[in-house]
């Protein structure tokens, strides 16, 4: 859950936290309140009043120059109400003072938040020169990027979640007293608990090298396409371990107990993970490769939380005539990238993600969508979408600005037409992982083929696995 505070505390210790709860508690009670006022339920509303309202700049200053219990008693009363709940009900009349410092934010568009995001992370050191000049250049108001900017810092240090509500959880009296997202709360503890128990499994089993695959039988003729989508799980070391790792399945998983004997390596066969598929018409004959990854991954997400391949993408649509503007995100796994035609993977890039005409604005005004991605995990999954095409140039060794983030690729699946005059073949997939030294070629159960570099606008690729290596210096426009 995202540390969300009323007020700045940036520059507060944890402990000096705690240590100013207990002398604002202490405050209130002998102030006369009307209700016994922990530490915590100090605590709790300020996370309230973050949820619920925008941040005051300029209250921290006027709270610790004041008596702050007196202040909190005039502004907002908390009553009990019959069925015990705690609600806030603002007074009829606040202080001046306090209404002076209540500062509306500006509403920041996806342009906005992409340039600031620019700026911040080419600056070693925020100092209130440079949120100045971020200001002035994007026709924000100097409260909005430094509401901005605490966020991100929140962002950053993760380890800070926790600071505010205890992790023992609210006390039975205080529940009611705040209301927060029950989404983030459990997204923020499966994160947590992701973190300790993949440390834990690679603490335990140790890092394997890079040359390791899954070499898988065959039998049908017809499952290349699912050892090669294994392969291509098991090649990156983050998504190997929350695989493997029982603990991080939901209760009653289906899933489970096969994916931890594949990628343990006690089982040999994808046979019973195909047959997981509720569409039958996938255990059977050959498929494509790309169109089973989507639908694996949407049902394996059902089971685990596959956070190091995870991403946020934002869909902006704005009018050019009113601009009205909406933005609607969404958590994926895996983007798409269509090959329509024999060109270079980063103009096609460029294309899929550069603003495209939208449906008409409920003014007549023309609209524009914009898609922007904001990775959360050091991978990213992309299918190929294809009709037997190649790219112009794209190379085994080239690095990638994407998402303003630099990657390169970790592995890719190659897809090997039917030799012509064979009828009935449709042809057969290998896994392609970079080991670090050279290619590795996996073909089911054999690996022994290597090569140092490969040509990538030789193959027919439809999926890829990036890795992310580096945070880009200059960020690009995407």
């Amino acid at each position: 859950m995202k540390i969300l505070n009323s007020y700045n505390y940036l520059t507060v210790s944890k402990s000096a936290l705690k240590a100013q709860q207990m002398k604002w508690a202490k405050k209130w009670t002998e102030a006369g309140g009307n209700v016994k006022l922990t530490r915590k339920k100090i605590s709790h509303y300020f996370t309230h009043r973050r949820i619920r309202e925008k941040r005051s700049v300029g209250a921290r200053e006027h709270l610790e120059s004041g008596d702050v219990a007196q202040e909190i008693k005039e502004t907002t009363r908390l009553i009990e109400t019959p069925d015990g709940e705690m609600k806030q009900k603002e007074a009829e009349k606040k202080p001046e003072a306090l209404k002076q410092t209540v500062i509306k934010l500006d509403v920041m568009t996806l342009e906005n938040e992409e340039d600031l995001l620019n700026s911040y992370t080419n600056t070693k050191v925020v100092t209130v020169q440079n949120m100045m000049s971020w200001s002035q250049k994007l026709g924000i108001s100097i409260h909005t990027v430094l509401d901005w900017v605490m966020n991100q810092k929140t962002l950053e240090n993760s380890d800070d979640v926790g600071m505010e509500v205890e992790e023992e959880g609210y006390d039975e009296e205080d529940t009611g007293a705040v209301e927060v997202e029950e989404e983030e709360i459990l997204e923020a503890e499966e994160d947590e608990e992701y973190d300790k128990k993949d440390k834990e499994n690679l603490t335990d089993e140790g890092e394997e090298p890079d040359n390791e695959c899954l070499l898988l039988i065959n039998r049908s003729k017809s499952d290349c396409f699912m050892n090669t989508i294994a392969n291509l799980l098991y090649s990156c070391k983050g998504v190997r371990a929350v695989i493997r790792n029982a603990d991080l399945y939901r209760e009653n998983s289906p899933l489970k107990n096969i994916l931890l004997k594949l990628f343990r390596k006690e089982s040999n066969s994808t046979r019973e993970w195909r047959e997981t598929l509720q569409d039958v018409t996938y255990h059977f004959g050959h498929q494509d490769v790309g169109e089973i990854f989507e639908v694996l991954i949407e049902d394996l997400c059902k089971d685990i939380n596959l956070r190091p391949m995870k991403f946020k993408t934002a869909t902006e649509t704005k009018c050019k005539f009113c601009g009205n503007s909406q933005i609607s995100t969404t958590i994926q796994h895996f983007s798409i990238l269509n090959l329509t035609r024999h060109e270079t993977f980063e103009k096609l890039f460029t294309e899929e993600y550069a603003p495209q005409p939208a449906s008409r604005c409920s003014c007549g005004g023309e609209n524009i969508e914009k898609k922007s991605i904001t990775p959360l995990g050091p991978y990213h999954f992309m299918v190929i979408r294809h009709e037997i095409e190649t790219f112009s140039d794209l190379k085994s060794d080239d690095t990638f600005q994407m998402f303003r983030c630099s990657w390169r690729i970790k592995s890719f699946a190659e897809y090997l037409p039917a030799k012509k005059g064979r009828k009935g073949e449709k042809g057969h997939y290998v896994a392609w992982i970079n080991t670090g030294v050279d290619w590795m070629c996996v073909n089911d159960s054999n690996n022994k083929f290597r090569r140092k570099d490969l040509d990538l606008s030789e193959m027919y690729v439809n999926l890829i696995a990036f890795e992310k290596f580096d945070r880009v210096k200059k960020m690009n426009k995407y």
